[in-house]
């Protein structure tokens, strides 16, 4: 992440049963209720995202690199927990689970 590389993965949401191919900048890695989190904007919507670490297969970091992105991961989430008081089980929040 410092190294502000692209990341690609294949991704399996905890509730379907089929699975999406990523390509991501990735911000952060958070810890919470003892599951890691991958927080990263997505490039097919630029939007930032929740990947759950045990849902990522296939990982690849590329050589391809991307401007820092202006992004307070506990900002966002406390904004986030106080509009529904559990960032990770939100799908309005600004940070989403994937």
């Amino acid at each position: 992440m410092q190294n502000l590389y692209v990341a690609k993965f294949t991704h399996q949401k905890h509730w379907e049963d089929f699975s999406t191919k990523r390509e991501v900048y990735p911000i952060a890695i958070k810890e919470s209720h003892q599951r890691w989190y991958l927080i990263a904007l997505d490039k097919k919507d630029e939007k930032v995202k929740t990947f759950g670490l045990d849902r990522i297969s296939n990982l690849i970091v590329t050589d391809t690199k991307f401007k820092p992105i202006r992004y307070n991961v506990e900002k966002e989430r406390i904004s986030a927990c106080l509009r529904c008081r559990n960032l990770f089980s939100c799908r309005k929040s600004s940070t989403r689970i994937c």
